[in-house]
């Protein structure tokens, strides 16, 4: 993420008695007291006792910084008529006849490291809504409250002198009420009667539809303030397109309702103990498709292709580090790729003092590795995989991973001819998904949604969001 500097001319005085010093952060050269965003003025404020404590994606976090906004927005597309003509066809409830085409999004993914309003603005959902020209609200966070959940920036401090990137997180304009007793943040709740179509969890901590019943809720779906299942508080909103996100229920979907129970039906099991079979998601999909006419696009596939932050410390470099102290035993003679951590980073670490290194001051043995290589789990097709779900609901589906690995091998190019590299798809580091990687997709939907039903939505220019 790229810091944007921020500055007003705002006098002293102004300052003076409109300032609570002790809600604003003391003005520093390094960022104002306020910020502008939208139009309005912001209070750069300091939030630091309620950073999260959680641990994301083995960041290895150095400490904090006044992280602000970057101003980036998304130009909002016209809407057309004749493609609402199209999606709308057949479409004769009551509540959804002659209104504008409604877009509602469903799902886990969306993958970036951060969690506040730049990342739902470029969140798939809404790429892929904003150049539909439709309305559609998402659960953004208040104004003064930017940062939302947690924001991450790249450290340049590295205090071990390891390997493994670091990173500051936000201590300012968090949406954070307090910490709970596990170190998981409470986030402020949306606006009671807020119209909301982006159900989507864009923190990929989701705990898919059975949240709320089987399952806690998320830290992102707990904003909603409901005690209902997610898949009925998704199912509480009327639409005529659905943009569901299914990339961890490639089980669930592949079959479709083929041997389907329903809800509430118990079965026996061989042990004598009456139990129910967890279907959330085909429940869901069972209920949308007794809604005449609804269409929609179903966006699936577990990413098979490698991921790089196995690329961050090799083999050689821990075997090395610990042959220095007659420690090779440590490290087990098949391991082909290491999973980077702290631990692993303080190892390798040239700043760490050997009488307090992992693994070298008790003898432990390090565990955080593969013993294969991960290009042999990819799994490659010659065209995109289609589930039964989406036949029987008669929607298109985009394939994620075919995606994915068309990238990996090189052979992707984008609908504007650019060719992409697979390192692009990620953010800086290796955190989490860029904003590339979600262009693509959102084109990618859209190319499946306009070959499908016959619309013309139009596309990113791919090279606008190059780095």
């Amino acid at each position: 993420m790229k810091l944007k500097s921020l500055t007003l001319g705002i006098s002293i005085a102004f300052l003076m008695l409109n300032c609570n010093p002790k809600e604003i952060l003391e003005p520093t050269i390094d960022f104002p007291a306020f910020v502008v965003i939208d139009g309005d003025t912001v209070k750069t404020r300091d939030d630091k006792d309620k950073i999260s404590k959680r641990k994301l994606l083995s960041i290895i976090t150095e400490g904090d910084a006044v992280i602000l906004p970057t101003g980036a927005k998304l130009k909002k597309q016209k809407y057309d008529k004749k493609n609402e003509e199209i999606l709308k066809l057949g479409i004769d409830d009551p509540d959804l006849k002659s209104k504008p085409l409604r877009v509602v999004a469903s799902g886990s993914g969306g993958g970036y490291t951060n969690y506040n309003n730049e990342s739902i603005e470029f969140s798939l959902p809404n790429l892929i809504a904003n150049q539909m020209g439709v309305e559609f609200n998402n659960p953004y966070f208040d104004i003064n409250d930017y940062n939302g959940g947690w924001a991450y920036v790249n450290s340049n401090d590295n205090l071990t002198g390891g390997p493994v990137p670091k990173f500051k997180v936000a201590r300012n304009n968090l949406a954070v009420e307090f910490i709970d007793l596990d170190g998981n943040p409470v986030l402020t709740k949306i606006k009671k009667n807020t119209r909301i179509d982006n159900f989507v969890d864009v923190t990929g901590f989701g705990n898919g539809y059975n949240q709320g019943g089987d399952l806690p809720m998320s830290v992102h779906y707990k904003r909603f303030d409901t005690n209902m299942k997610y898949d009925q508080r998704v199912l509480q909103e009327k639409f005529d397109f659905l943009i569901d996100i299914s990339t961890n229920d490639d089980q669930i979907i592949k079959n479709g309702f083929d041997g389907y129970i329903p809800r509430k039906i118990e079965y026996v099991s061989p042990g004598g103990i009456p139990s129910q079979i967890p279907n959330a998601k085909l429940d869901f999909f069972s209920d949308i498709a007794k809604r005449k006419n609804v269409k929609g696009i179903i966006i699936s596939g577990l990413i098979t292709s490698p991921n790089l932050s196995l690329n961050i410390v090799s083999v050689d470099m821990v075997r090395k580090e610990l042959e220095k102290y007659q420690k090779g035993f440590l490290l087990n003679q098949n391991a082909i790729r290491i999973l980077p951590d702290s631990k692993i980073d303080s190892l390798l670490g040239t700043k760490v003092n050997m009488n307090i290194k992992p693994f070298i001051r008790n003898d432990e043995k390090i565990t955080n590795y593969t013993n294969w290589e991960a290009t042999e789990t990819i799994k490659i097709y010659d065209k995109p995989i289609k589930s039964k779900l989406a036949n029987q609901m008669l929607w298109p589906e985009l394939d994620l991973n075919y995606i994915y690995v068309q990238v990996y091998l090189g052979k992707y190019i984008t609908h504007d001819e650019v060719k992409i590299d697979y390192k692009d798809l990620f953010e800086d580091n290796f955190r989490g998904n860029s904003k590339l990687r979600n262009i693509i997709i959102a084109n990618e939907a859209l190319i499946a949604i306009n070959a499908h039903y016959g619309t013309t939505f139009p596309l990113y220019n791919t090279r606008d969001f190059l780095k």
